[in-house]
Protein backbone atom coordinates (compact mmCIF):
# COMPACT_ATOMS: atom_id res chain seq x y z
CA UNK A 1 0.00 0.00 0.00
CA UNK A 2 1.28 3.52 -0.85
CA UNK A 3 2.28 6.28 1.54
CA UNK A 4 -0.36 8.95 2.18
CA UNK A 5 -0.02 12.45 3.67
CA UNK A 6 -3.39 14.01 4.40
CA UNK A 7 -5.14 16.93 6.04
CA UNK A 8 -3.16 19.67 7.72
CA UNK A 9 -0.49 17.35 9.10
CA UNK A 10 2.87 19.04 8.73
CA UNK A 11 5.65 16.84 7.43
CA UNK A 12 9.21 18.18 7.14
CA UNK A 13 11.73 16.17 5.16
CA UNK A 14 15.39 16.35 6.12
CA UNK A 15 17.46 18.78 4.07
CA UNK A 16 19.73 16.67 1.89
CA UNK A 17 22.25 19.53 1.70
CA UNK A 18 22.81 19.56 5.47
CA UNK A 19 21.89 16.03 6.49
CA UNK A 20 23.30 12.83 5.19
CA UNK A 21 20.01 10.97 5.00
CA UNK A 22 17.17 11.85 2.63
CA UNK A 23 13.63 10.57 3.04
CA UNK A 24 12.44 7.76 0.81
CA UNK A 25 8.75 6.99 0.52
CA UNK A 26 6.97 4.05 -1.00
CA UNK A 27 5.25 4.24 -4.38
CA UNK A 28 2.64 5.32 -5.17
CA UNK A 29 2.98 8.48 -3.10
CA UNK A 30 -0.39 10.20 -2.63
CA UNK A 31 -1.29 13.70 -1.44
CA UNK A 32 -4.91 13.96 -0.37
CA UNK A 33 -7.04 16.80 -1.74
CA UNK A 34 -9.40 19.06 0.17
CA UNK A 35 -13.14 19.03 -0.40
CA UNK A 36 -12.98 21.99 -2.80
CA UNK A 37 -9.61 21.76 -4.53
CA UNK A 38 -7.43 19.16 -6.16
CA UNK A 39 -4.20 18.19 -4.44
CA UNK A 40 -0.98 19.96 -5.29
CA UNK A 41 2.72 19.42 -4.76
CA UNK A 42 4.75 22.55 -4.04
CA UNK A 43 8.50 22.76 -4.62
CA UNK A 44 9.89 25.95 -3.05
CA UNK A 45 12.92 27.91 -4.16
CA UNK A 46 16.05 28.21 -2.01
CA UNK A 47 15.14 29.88 1.29
CA UNK A 48 17.88 32.47 0.82
CA UNK A 49 16.11 33.66 -2.35
CA UNK A 50 12.57 33.99 -1.06
CA UNK A 51 9.37 32.07 -0.52
CA UNK A 52 8.23 31.40 -4.09
CA UNK A 53 7.49 27.89 -5.28
CA UNK A 54 6.61 25.78 -8.30
CA UNK A 55 3.42 23.74 -7.91
CA UNK A 56 1.96 20.75 -9.74
CA UNK A 57 -1.78 20.60 -9.15
CA UNK A 58 -4.55 18.18 -10.09
CA UNK A 59 -7.77 19.53 -11.61
CA UNK A 60 -10.59 20.03 -9.12
CA UNK A 61 -12.72 17.51 -11.05
CA UNK A 62 -11.42 14.57 -13.09
CA UNK A 63 -13.30 12.27 -15.47
CA UNK A 64 -10.98 9.40 -14.52
CA UNK A 65 -7.46 8.52 -13.43
CA UNK A 66 -4.69 10.14 -15.49
CA UNK A 67 -1.07 8.99 -15.43
CA UNK A 68 1.69 10.64 -17.47
CA UNK A 69 4.90 8.67 -17.96
CA UNK A 70 7.98 10.84 -18.49
CA UNK A 71 10.47 10.23 -21.35
CA UNK A 72 13.51 8.08 -20.70
CA UNK A 73 15.96 10.91 -21.54
CA UNK A 74 16.06 14.68 -22.00
CA UNK A 75 15.19 16.19 -25.37
CA UNK A 76 17.15 18.67 -27.47
CA UNK A 77 16.91 22.47 -27.46
CA UNK A 78 13.62 23.74 -28.89
CA UNK A 79 11.68 20.50 -28.45
CA UNK A 80 8.45 20.19 -26.47
CA UNK A 81 6.68 17.46 -24.50
CA UNK A 82 4.03 15.65 -26.51
CA UNK A 83 1.54 13.00 -25.43
CA UNK A 84 0.54 9.98 -27.46
CA UNK A 85 -2.98 10.18 -26.07
CA UNK A 86 -2.38 7.27 -23.70
CA UNK A 87 -0.25 9.03 -21.10
CA UNK A 88 3.18 8.43 -22.62
CA UNK A 89 5.13 11.68 -22.93
CA UNK A 90 7.93 12.19 -25.45
CA UNK A 91 10.00 15.09 -26.70
CA UNK A 92 9.04 16.23 -30.21
CA UNK A 93 10.23 18.87 -32.68
CA UNK A 94 7.68 21.50 -33.80
CA UNK A 95 6.59 21.26 -37.43
CA UNK A 96 7.06 24.19 -39.80
CA UNK A 97 4.45 26.45 -38.26
CA UNK A 98 4.81 30.21 -38.63
CA UNK A 99 4.61 33.06 -41.09
CA UNK A 100 5.22 32.32 -44.76
CA UNK A 101 5.56 34.72 -47.70
CA UNK A 102 6.00 33.87 -51.39
CA UNK A 103 6.20 36.25 -54.34
CA UNK A 104 5.53 34.94 -57.86
CA UNK A 105 6.88 36.94 -60.80
CA UNK A 106 6.45 33.90 -63.06
CA UNK A 107 3.84 31.16 -63.04
CA UNK A 108 4.43 28.26 -60.65
CA UNK A 109 2.97 26.19 -57.82
CA UNK A 110 2.37 27.32 -54.24
CA UNK A 111 2.70 24.71 -51.47
CA UNK A 112 0.71 25.26 -48.27
CA UNK A 113 2.94 25.25 -45.16
CA UNK A 114 2.02 22.89 -42.34
CA UNK A 115 -0.03 24.28 -39.50
CA UNK A 116 -1.19 27.56 -41.06
CA UNK A 117 -4.73 28.85 -40.49
CA UNK A 118 -5.04 31.87 -42.77
CA UNK A 119 -3.95 32.75 -46.30
CA UNK A 120 -3.90 36.22 -47.85
CA UNK A 121 -3.37 36.62 -51.60
CA UNK A 122 -2.71 39.70 -53.73
CA UNK A 123 -2.71 39.49 -57.52
CA UNK A 124 -2.07 42.02 -60.30
CA UNK A 125 -2.82 41.22 -63.94
CA UNK A 126 -0.52 42.01 -66.83
CA UNK A 127 -0.62 45.54 -68.22
CA UNK A 128 -2.03 46.27 -71.66
CA UNK A 129 0.21 47.31 -74.54
CA UNK A 130 0.04 50.83 -76.00
CA UNK A 131 -1.28 51.68 -79.46
CA UNK A 132 1.06 52.80 -82.22
CA UNK A 133 0.35 56.01 -84.06
CA UNK A 134 -0.82 56.07 -87.65
CA UNK A 135 -1.17 59.80 -88.02
CA UNK A 136 1.57 61.41 -86.00
CA UNK A 137 -0.22 61.66 -82.69
CA UNK A 138 -3.85 61.46 -83.74
CA UNK A 139 -5.17 58.20 -82.26
CA UNK A 140 -2.40 56.80 -80.09
CA UNK A 141 -3.45 55.77 -76.61
CA UNK A 142 -1.68 54.13 -73.69
CA UNK A 143 -2.39 50.62 -72.43
CA UNK A 144 -4.49 50.10 -69.32
CA UNK A 145 -2.91 48.93 -66.06
CA UNK A 146 -3.41 45.40 -64.77
CA UNK A 147 -6.18 44.91 -62.23
CA UNK A 148 -5.40 44.46 -58.54
CA UNK A 149 -7.38 41.89 -56.54
CA UNK A 150 -6.91 40.58 -53.00
CA UNK A 151 -8.54 37.93 -50.83
CA UNK A 152 -8.25 36.66 -47.25
CA UNK A 153 -9.25 33.02 -46.82
CA UNK A 154 -9.06 30.10 -44.43
CA UNK A 155 -6.19 27.76 -45.24
CA UNK A 156 -8.60 24.83 -45.01
CA UNK A 157 -10.42 26.07 -48.14
CA UNK A 158 -7.49 25.34 -50.47
CA UNK A 159 -5.57 22.15 -51.21
CA UNK A 160 -2.01 21.24 -50.35
CA UNK A 161 -0.77 22.88 -53.56
CA UNK A 162 -2.24 25.67 -55.66
CA UNK A 163 -1.45 26.55 -59.28
CA UNK A 164 -0.33 30.16 -59.66
CA UNK A 165 -0.50 32.02 -62.98
CA UNK A 166 1.30 35.31 -63.53
CA UNK A 167 -0.23 37.17 -66.47
CA UNK A 168 2.04 38.34 -69.26
CA UNK A 169 1.99 41.96 -70.36
CA UNK A 170 0.26 42.73 -73.63
CA UNK A 171 2.35 43.49 -76.69
CA UNK A 172 2.58 47.06 -77.89
CA UNK A 173 1.10 47.93 -81.25
CA UNK A 174 3.51 47.63 -84.15
CA UNK A 175 4.11 50.42 -86.64
CA UNK A 176 1.32 51.93 -88.66
CA UNK A 177 -1.55 52.42 -86.24
CA UNK A 178 -1.93 48.98 -84.63
CA UNK A 179 -3.85 48.49 -81.39
CA UNK A 180 -2.03 47.19 -78.36
CA UNK A 181 -2.80 43.71 -76.99
CA UNK A 182 -4.53 43.14 -73.67
CA UNK A 183 -2.52 41.86 -70.74
CA UNK A 184 -3.19 38.34 -69.43
CA UNK A 185 -4.90 37.58 -66.12
CA UNK A 186 -2.99 36.55 -62.99
CA UNK A 187 -4.57 33.98 -60.70
CA UNK A 188 -4.23 31.90 -57.54
CA UNK A 189 -6.02 28.67 -58.41
CA UNK A 190 -9.70 29.38 -59.03
CA UNK A 191 -9.98 31.53 -55.90
CA UNK A 192 -8.35 34.82 -56.90
CA UNK A 193 -8.18 36.31 -60.42
CA UNK A 194 -6.84 39.72 -61.47
CA UNK A 195 -7.67 40.64 -65.05
CA UNK A 196 -5.19 42.12 -67.48
CA UNK A 197 -5.33 45.71 -68.67
CA UNK A 198 -6.82 46.38 -72.09
CA UNK A 199 -4.61 47.47 -74.95
CA UNK A 200 -4.62 51.02 -76.27
CA UNK A 201 -7.02 51.38 -79.20
CA UNK A 202 -8.41 53.87 -81.71
CA UNK A 203 -12.00 53.92 -80.48
CA UNK A 204 -11.92 57.68 -81.11
CA UNK A 205 -9.32 60.34 -81.41
CA UNK A 206 -9.32 60.87 -77.66
CA UNK A 207 -10.15 57.39 -76.35
CA UNK A 208 -8.02 56.12 -73.45
CA UNK A 209 -6.97 52.54 -73.04
CA UNK A 210 -9.15 51.01 -70.33
CA UNK A 211 -7.91 49.49 -67.07
CA UNK A 212 -8.16 45.81 -66.24
CA UNK A 213 -11.50 44.88 -67.83
CA UNK A 214 -13.49 47.38 -65.84
CA UNK A 215 -11.61 47.17 -62.53
CA UNK A 216 -11.56 50.57 -60.86
CA UNK A 217 -12.46 51.26 -57.26
CA UNK A 218 -15.55 49.06 -56.97
CA UNK A 219 -15.43 46.55 -54.13
CA UNK A 220 -17.14 43.23 -53.52
CA UNK A 221 -16.66 41.46 -50.19
CA UNK A 222 -12.95 41.10 -49.59
CA UNK A 223 -12.03 41.84 -53.20
CA UNK A 224 -10.80 45.32 -54.12
CA UNK A 225 -10.18 45.65 -57.89
CA UNK A 226 -8.18 48.66 -58.98
CA UNK A 227 -6.10 49.71 -61.97
CA UNK A 228 -5.05 52.83 -63.85
CA UNK A 229 -6.58 53.97 -67.16
CA UNK A 230 -4.31 54.27 -70.15
CA UNK A 231 -3.67 57.82 -71.31
CA UNK A 232 -5.59 59.26 -74.26
CA UNK A 233 -3.94 60.95 -77.20
CA UNK A 234 -2.08 63.97 -75.82
CA UNK A 235 -2.82 62.76 -72.27
CA UNK A 236 -0.90 61.19 -69.42
CA UNK A 237 -1.51 57.70 -68.02
CA UNK A 238 -3.89 57.18 -65.12
CA UNK A 239 -2.59 56.89 -61.56
CA UNK A 240 -3.69 54.28 -59.04
CA UNK A 241 -2.77 52.89 -55.62
CA UNK A 242 -2.67 49.09 -55.84
CA UNK A 243 -2.92 47.95 -59.46
CA UNK A 244 -0.82 48.76 -62.48
CA UNK A 245 -0.81 52.37 -63.70
CA UNK A 246 -1.86 53.35 -67.23
CA UNK A 247 0.54 54.03 -70.06
CA UNK A 248 0.93 57.55 -71.46
CA UNK A 249 -0.65 58.69 -74.72
CA UNK A 250 1.28 60.16 -77.60
CA UNK A 251 1.97 63.80 -78.34
CA UNK A 252 3.41 65.80 -81.18
CA UNK A 253 6.30 67.37 -79.31
CA UNK A 254 6.30 66.62 -75.56
CA UNK A 255 6.41 63.18 -73.94
CA UNK A 256 3.25 62.22 -72.06
CA UNK A 257 4.14 60.50 -68.81
CA UNK A 258 2.86 57.14 -67.77
CA UNK A 259 0.79 56.96 -64.61
CA UNK A 260 2.16 56.09 -61.19
CA UNK A 261 1.09 53.41 -58.69
CA UNK A 262 1.88 53.20 -55.00
CA UNK A 263 2.12 49.39 -54.91
CA UNK A 264 1.93 48.36 -58.58
CA UNK A 265 4.01 49.03 -61.67
CA UNK A 266 4.26 52.45 -63.33
CA UNK A 267 2.91 53.06 -66.81
CA UNK A 268 5.29 53.59 -69.70
CA UNK A 269 5.66 57.07 -71.17
CA UNK A 270 4.13 57.85 -74.56
CA UNK A 271 6.27 58.77 -77.54
CA UNK A 272 6.27 61.92 -79.66
CA UNK A 273 6.20 62.62 -83.36
CA UNK A 274 9.10 64.98 -83.01
CA UNK A 275 11.98 63.00 -81.59
CA UNK A 276 10.96 60.19 -79.22
CA UNK A 277 8.86 57.94 -81.39
CA UNK A 278 8.61 54.61 -79.51
CA UNK A 279 6.42 54.20 -76.45
CA UNK A 280 8.07 52.98 -73.24
CA UNK A 281 7.21 49.61 -71.70
CA UNK A 282 5.13 49.48 -68.54
CA UNK A 283 6.86 48.42 -65.34
CA UNK A 284 6.28 45.16 -63.45
CA UNK A 285 3.80 44.53 -61.99
CA UNK A 286 1.01 45.45 -64.38
CA UNK A 287 2.03 48.82 -65.78
CA UNK A 288 0.42 49.74 -69.11
CA UNK A 289 2.61 50.41 -72.14
CA UNK A 290 3.02 53.88 -73.61
CA UNK A 291 1.73 54.79 -77.06
CA UNK A 292 4.14 55.46 -79.90
CA UNK A 293 4.31 58.97 -81.29
CA UNK A 294 4.83 58.30 -84.98
CA UNK A 295 3.78 55.77 -87.60
CA UNK A 296 7.21 54.15 -87.87
CA UNK A 297 7.72 53.36 -84.17
CA UNK A 298 6.26 50.61 -82.00
CA UNK A 299 4.31 51.24 -78.82
CA UNK A 300 5.45 49.97 -75.41
CA UNK A 301 4.47 46.56 -74.06
CA UNK A 302 2.63 46.17 -70.77
CA UNK A 303 4.44 44.94 -67.67
CA UNK A 304 3.88 41.37 -66.49
CA UNK A 305 1.69 40.80 -63.44
CA UNK A 306 2.49 39.47 -59.98
CA UNK A 307 1.00 37.18 -57.31
CA UNK A 308 1.96 37.40 -53.62
CA UNK A 309 0.89 34.92 -50.94
CA UNK A 310 1.08 35.23 -47.15
CA UNK A 311 0.22 32.33 -44.83
CA UNK A 312 0.19 32.14 -41.02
Amino acid sequence: MGTTISGDTGVVFPDATTQSTAVTVATPFSINASAGAGAQLRLPEATANGVNYVAVKAADALAGNVTWTLPTADGTSGQFLQTNGSGQLAFATPSGVGNSYTEFLASGTWTKPAGVTWIYVEAIGGGGGGRSSAFGGNTCTGGGGGEFTSQLMLASTVGATVSVTVGAGGAGGTVGGADGSAGAASSFGSVVTARGGLGGSALSSNSPGLPGAGGSVASSGLLFPQAGFGGPSNGVGGNTIYGGAGGGGCNGSATRAGGTSTYGGAGGAGGTSGGVGPGAAGSVPGGGGGASGDSVSAAGAGGAGRVRVWAW
